[in-house]
């Protein structure tokens, strides 16, 4: 599931899409929607565009295995160019390859399977037979997990046993109650048996896919402006031609802008995933909007960074987003990623099972790695967190790290080659802002960090100011046109009661957001009411929008009068309540009407104009009179004076 919302600590969080949303401005395990933009963070599986995966006798390997057992990464041609991991195998004509019994020989993939498999069936053989072998038996071993390890007999848990090998090829499957959610696997062998082993021969390995039908997009049909106080969930969901379904919120890209969270209005999000696309028209609006919140004081802490937005280990991670523990309450959020590798095109990262990330490798390094926060508004008083730079017998590592807490310089320190708090003592002069992380490797060696923490002093949250308000509920009315004969019924009655839910709780200057909305003038132009050739009648006869500094309020207050004109049931606005309805049963509603200099309420007709029409009522002494004044019908009696 995505979800969008900020984290309690965050001023400015992201409003986007999708994966697990929670109270933090969470990244693509999430979409994350933001106050102005944001960046989705996501890595892509390997799309499921076939009914499976085959490596048999007749795919293709680069490099190509020879003879000799190899260690070595392999690029299978056919299969979405996906590398698999050949550890103590050779070539075996007729079969995709033969593994060592006795070195631990596998096949495994390197980068992350699409997780909708259904099953994956493995044929396989010994090449031949070894002394007490009916006392000492060789299984086929099938081992997985949910992100990459270079030791992944040690790692990966066990997913299934064979019955004893035997000299003849036996076909094992291994179906999806057992591979639940792993997206990494490795194909092997054991026996307890240690001396003459022969091989296990492995025909093939077939990773089988349901196949997708369609996919849906699912969540809150709309959010609260500045979406700063609730959290929004958005999930992805397969359609499978048997019927199944699952959730692809983290496998899928969204293809459309994000929800501007600062615009009123309807607002479509897309994504697609294995060549479909879903949509959902998502409305910000003022109903309901959470003006501020109180946050005490609290540790927010990542204590082991996981992979939770499902980077695969040769993922580019420039411009990338990510969260190092499930969203949730108090963790430290979403970073922003600015990386550059040292060999463009050739990077690799690793979490591993101790809580670590390994951000490059030998040969695969990264020259400056810098991770920026959401901005944070309460107060900072510590930061800290554990890194460390990685040596070879060949070459030592070099490299530091600086960064700044808001405006707080840390300066730059060496990193050392064992894990190391790093930390940061505000007590005395707490920051707020954004913190930002450089990491300038010198050497081609990876580096490590894990577990971030920020402590804050807590504070109380301002969402949006009146005037952030009033602006946008300004934009959002002057995109519409004035009278029924150029704006629907629906729009008007959405206008209202956006304004109606405007907050006046807050001020700015001493005013509201509505007293501030009332004296705002369009910043486009509109259509003249006084002038017969644009207006006439509710409708727009012709001409341009030619009129500059119409008031906003007046233009709502007029579309309000045409809409109760037309109407049995009416609509009422509130100028100094916040109600989230617009009949008459909030607090000091009003009924917006047409009425004349007497105070009568009239009905404009076709030859006058709404706002500037001019009532001449006449009364003749002693009579009633009926007056036929510019269309406009008028009854007036007056009573002789009695005599005594």
């Amino acid at each position: 599931m995505k979800r969008l919302g900020g984290n309690k600590i965050f001023k400015r969080a992201s409003l986007g899409l999708l994966a697990a949303f929670s109270l933090i401005a969470a990244g693509f395990a999430a979409f994350s929607f933001t106050r102005e933009s944001a960046r989705p963070t996501q890595e892509v599986g390997a799309a499921a565009s076939s009914s499976a995966i085959v490596l048999n006798s007749s795919s293709t390997l680069s490099p190509s295995l020879s003879g000799n057992y190899t260690y070595a990464y392999h690029t299978v041609s056919g299969v979405s160019a996906t590398q698999f991991w050949l550890n103590y195998c050779k070539k075996k004509t007729g079969a995709f390859c033969q593994a060592s019994i006795l070195n631990n020989g596998f096949v495994g993939n390197t980068e992350a399977l699409d997780e909708h498999y259904y099953s994956i069936s493995v044929t396989a053989k010994l090449s031949g037979t070894y002394n007490y072998m009916s006392t000492y038996p060789t299984y086929l071993l099938v081992k997985g997990a949910t992100s990459f390890s270079t030791d992944p007999y040690n790692e990966y848990s066990n997913l299934y046993t064979s019955v004893a090998l035997t000299t003849s090829y036996q076909t094992f499957t291994i179906n999806s109650s057992s591979v639940v959610s792993d997206t990494y696997f490795i194909v092997g062998s054991y026996c307890y048996y240690w001396s003459s082993l022969p091989d296990v021969i492995i025909s093939n390995i077939t990773f089988n896919y349901r196949t997708l039908t369609s996919i849906t997009l699912d969540g809150a049909d709309s959010i609260g402006f500045a979406n700063e106080g609730t959290v929004y969930d958005y999930a992805v969901t397969g359609h499978y031609s048997d019927g199944s379904t699952a959730d692809i919120t983290k496998l899928a890209t969204v293809t459309s802008s994000l929800v501007n969270t600062m615009k009123l209005g309807v607002q479509t999000m897309s994504v697609s995933y294995g060549g479909f696309t879903a949509s959902k028209d998502v409305r910000v609006t003022n109903v309901n909007a959470v003006v501020g919140k109180t946050i005490p004081a609290a540790i927010y802490t990542d204590a082991s960074f996981t992979n939770v937005n499902g980077l695969t280990t040769t993922a580019s991670l420039d411009g990338k987003t990510v969260n190092f523990s499930t969203p949730g309450t108090l963790t430290t959020g979403s970073w922003d990623i600015a990386a550059t590798p040292r060999y463009s095109g050739d990077e690799y990262n690793n979490f591993g099972s101790d809580g670590y990330w390994q951000i490059g490798a030998a040969g695969s390094s990264y020259t400056t790695v810098t991770f920026t926060s959401r901005d944070i508004w309460v107060n900072m008083t510590r930061f800290e967190f554990y890194a460390y730079g990685s040596s070879s017998y060949w070459t030592s590592f070099s490299g530091s790290v600086e960064g700044y807490i808001g405006s707080w310089h840390m300066t730059a320190i060496d990193l050392p080659t064992a894990a190391t708090k790093i930390y940061e003592n505000l007590a005395t002069n707490p920051q707020t802002g954004h913190i930002s992380l450089t990491f300038t490797i010198n050497s081609d060696r990876p580096f490590f960090m894990s577990n971030f923490q920020i402590t804050t002093e807590g504070g109380t949250a301002q969402y949006f100011t009146p005037t952030e308000q009033a602006n946008a509920t300004r934009d959002f009315i002057q995109q519409y046109k004035t009278c029924p004969g150029g704006v629907s019924d629906e729009v008007v009655a959405r206008c209202a009661l956006e304004y109606n839910a405007m907050d006046v709780t807050l001020t700015e200057g001493g005013s509201t957001g509505k007293a501030i909305f009332k004296a705002l003038t369009e910043t486009v132009n509109d259509y003249d009411y006084s002038d017969a050739s644009q207006y006439l009648n509710g409708s727009y006869t012709g001409g341009t929008a030619s009129l500059a500094g119409v008031k906003i309020y007046d233009k709502l207050t007029t579309m309000v009068k045409w809409y109760n004109k037309n109407h049995s049931t009416k609509i009422y606005l509130y100028d100094d309540s916040t109600y989230t309805l617009t009949d008459n049963n909030g607090t000091n509603g009003y009924l917006p009407v047409f009425i004349d200099q007497a105070g009568h309420i009239v009905t404009p007709t076709s030859t006058v104009s709404a706002t500037s029409m001019t009532l001449i009522i006449v009364a003749a002494s002693g009579v009633l009179t009926l007056l036929a004044i510019a269309g406009i019908y008028l009854v007036s009696k007056k009573k002789k004076a009695r005599k005594e």
